[in-house]
């Protein structure tokens, strides 16, 4: 059932997902691979929607796995991981 609660968190999410869609449309805000593991497909994912641009980049997969896990510490990669990759 649709409380005005809910229905505002709602307006919220959906003008947030707005907002970063047209930063990355005009050029403000460049989309990146997932911090992962690099894929070069990622979705934005907020962890807080009253700042819109405040993302992380994560694939699908990753995205997914944060949500399943409620794990806002999701390790990302560091400087030594992406030098292995590139290598």
């Amino acid at each position: 059932m649709w409380t005005k609660e809910k229905h505002e968190e709602y307006r919220i999410k959906v003008l947030t997902r707005a907002k970063l869609s047209y930063a990355i449309q005009n050029g403000k805000l460049t989309r990146q691979p997932c911090e992962i593991c690099f894929n070069p497909k990622s979705d934005a994912h907020h962890s807080n929607y009253n700042e819109p641009l405040k993302v992380r980049f994560l694939c699908r997969f990753h995205h997914k796995q944060l949500h399943t896990y409620k794990d806002p510490n999701m390790p990302r990669a560091n400087k030594q991981e992406i030098v292995t990759l590139i290598k």
